[in-house]
């Protein structure tokens, strides 16, 4: 994804217990709840999903690591 070419990614996530996130990769214009929710980087604690989704959790080891995306 360092290079997509002018191709953008969104995705969104909403679980059963509440909550929600979305990740977006190169889109320009906002759309879905880039609207109106604020943007957050996914770096450091906000690196891992199940860390995002249930901060109680401890992280796994990530396959990629975050240093490896810079």
């Amino acid at each position: 994804m360092r290079d997509p070419g002018g191709t953008g990614f969104w995705h969104e996530t909403y679980c059963r217990k509440g909550g929600w996130e979305a990740i977006y990769d190169d889109v320009a214009p906002p759309v879905g709840m880039m609207r109106f929710a604020p943007n957050v980087r996914a770096r450091g604690p906000m690196f891992s999903a199940r860390t995002r989704l249930d901060p109680t959790r401890p992280a796994p080891e990530a396959p990629v690591r975050e240093s490896e995306l810079t």
